[in-house]
């Protein structure tokens, strides 16, 4: 038996949070299951937008906020076609909901027909308990994924961290790259983005890379290494300890904390390493 929280959660943010928060209390009152019940594809209207965080991302996210199962269903034309009843009963029927949890602006069933008044008629009928929370604010905003994606793109960082439940992170598996940093002494690990997620501004950031059970303060450029003509985006994160090891085939998680310059382009890997010292000392401060 489950409470169920309902929603597409790009970014999992503050405003998810609550949702999540709810979930978690209630679930501990009764007994039952805390569950996020989400879909693996965005609704089919948004298919063309970058997303904040991947299938994989969310998951990782929803586990750290404590939620014990997760459900994605695939947003096929299936899904698309069922009426909002048929969808409401399908969580009662087939995933055991005893209680759910949505926003105000949550929508369901075909063309977006259901709603927040609609499946309280039907959780009363049901005998299933709801509870819809009403919209989170900060700084006198609603606080959404369109506004963190816009304070991303505009080049605010800390702004778009302030609203996330987590600062903004991107994941991947660790990449063999042409060695080329340790030849002017500052090795990187290297990820490719996941296709689909929005990135921030290229340039050079202050970051923590976890890998395994370990974080470690770093910077992060991403970026085509136009230095070196690499021509693909990639994040190329130097740890500022030192460590042992090239961590190939392991997962790095890259949480990015503050700008601190564009992308640029050097004349030589002499002048590209005088600079990296500079964005060393930058990130300390």
């Amino acid at each position: 038996m489950r409470v169920i929280a309902l929603g597409f959660f790009d970014g999992v943010h503050k405003g998810h949070k609550a949702l999540l928060q709810v979930c978690k209390t209630i679930a501990a009152e009764r007994n039952l299951t805390p569950t996020v019940l989400t879909f693996s594809s965005p609704p089919i209207s948004k298919q063309a937008h970058l997303l904040l965080t991947t299938k994989d991302e969310k998951t990782a996210l929803f586990t750290n906020l404590g939620i014990e199962e997760l459900l994605f269903l695939p947003f096929d034309e299936t899904l698309k076609k069922m009426h909002w009843r048929g969808f409401a009963a399908l969580l009662k029927e087939q995933y055991a909901a005893q209680h759910l949890v949505i926003g105000t602006d949550f929508r369901f069933g075909h063309k977006a027909e259901g709603d927040a008044a609609k499946l309280a008629i039907y959780c009363e009928d049901e005998n299933i308990g709801l509870t819809v929370l009403p919209k989170v604010l900060q700084d006198g905003r609603e606080i959404s994924a369109s506004r963190i994606k816009a304070l991303l793109l505009s080049g605010k960082l800390e702004e778009a961290n302030a609203l996330l439940s987590a600062p903004y992170f991107l994941s991947g598996t660790v990449q063999e790259g042409n060695r080329r940093g340790r030849t002017i002494g500052y090795r990187t690990i290297n990820i490719l983005p996941p296709k689909g997620k929005l990135l921030p501004p290229l340039g050079v950031y202050k970051t923590t890379a976890r890998i395994g059970n370990t974080t470690f303060a770093a910077i992060t450029n991403i970026g085509t290494a136009p230095t070196f003509n690499v021509g693909e985006v990639r994040a190329e994160t130097h740890l500022l300890a030192p460590v042992e090891g090239d961590f190939y085939g392991e997962t790095a998680v890259i949480s990015f904390l503050r700008f601190i310059r564009e992308e640029k382009t050097f004349a030589s890997g002499e002048e590209l390493a005088a600079q990296i010292k500079k964005d060393i000392t930058a990130a300390a401060e």
